[in-house]
């Protein structure tokens, strides 16, 4: 029996505050929209810490609260080493609790405020990891929808430990059927490809595009698009006029160039899949 099977079977039919206790009421490890936050909790029966994501059932609207069922449901099935590991959900009338391994090294975008930008081996090895994370779940026909560094979490705080899983399936949304699109505006802004900005019917590509966000930030350290409008920021994002600044992409490499560029193309039916991106030059290379 594994971890998650056995807390499963100790926790059923009892309340989160019969199995753990947040270690601080005021350390917060994440926060997100309508009262959600991440602490860490302690199991009361191992004495092992996890984190736990503490959502408000009060502040949310009937939408909100269908976004939150959805997330709990998404989780119960994943299991994946690119991907954050969670092990029980709890809820009573006030708060739904996810319970999830606890990841002690931050998120991406913290990492990449404190480094300006990461070598292109350090980036390969986040990237590929947050490929394979994307590739389990487009295999089981789930869109993760909000692709960000910030979405991405450090196992470790240590500046030479690039371990990092995929996390936060607040917006993952699995396809009735292997092609079908969807419509629903979510994600975050500057990470949103083309088709969401359009208004169009959109699939798993949008996951695809916000990786190639996130690896232009991880080895340029800056947005492609940033633009204090959100007009101009559309603008950008629809035409795919990425911002290549001369004195940061002359000392990268071409492959690397190559790679974001073909991962944000505009058209999505031109996008590669998931699949294609894991064979791309840059990314098999050894060093």
């Amino acid at each position: 029996m594994d971890a998650r099977n056995m807390m499963e079977a100790r926790c059923a039919g009892k309340t989160f505050k019969d199995c753990f206790s947040l270690v601080s009421n005021v350390e917060v490890l994440g926060e997100g929209s309508f009262g959600t936050v991440v602490r860490r909790a302690r199991d009361l029966e191992t004495n092992e810490e996890y984190a736990v994501k503490c959502v408000q059932l009060k502040r949310l609207s009937s939408r909100a609260r269908a976004d939150v069922e959805r997330e709990v449901m998404v989780v119960k099935e994943l299991s994946h080493p690119s991907l954050l590991r969670h092990f029980y959900s709890f809820q009573d009338r006030q708060e739904v609790y996810l319970v999830s391994e606890l990841m002690r090294g931050g998120d991406l975008f913290d990492r990449l405020v404190l480094k300006g930008s990461f070598t292109e081996v350090e980036a390969r090895r986040i990237v590929l990891c947050v490929v394979e994370g994307i590739r389990y779940l487009h295999e089981k026909d789930i869109v993760h929808r909000d692709i960000k560094p910030e979405n991405v979490v450090l196992r470790e705080a240590s500046k030479d430990n690039l371990q990092c899983v995929l996390c936060d399936f607040g917006f993952a949304k699995k396809l009735p059927s292997k092609d079908a699109m969807l419509r629903t505006d979510c994600g975050t802004q500057n990470y949103a490809a083309p088709e969401i900005f359009m208004g169009r019917l959109y699939g798993k590509g949008v996951d695809v595009w916000g990786l190639g966000v996130c690896t232009f930030m991880l080895v340029a350290g800056y947005h492609p698009f940033a633009d204090g409008s959100v007009t101009s920021l559309y603008t950008k994002v629809c035409s795919g006029r990425m911002n290549f600044e001369s004195d940061v992409w002359d000392s990268l490499s071409d492959e690397v160039k190559s790679f974001v560029c073909s991962l944000m193309t505009v058209d999505p039916a031109k996008r590669p899949t998931i699949q294609d991106v894991s064979m791309h030059p840059w990314l098999l290379q050894s060093a």
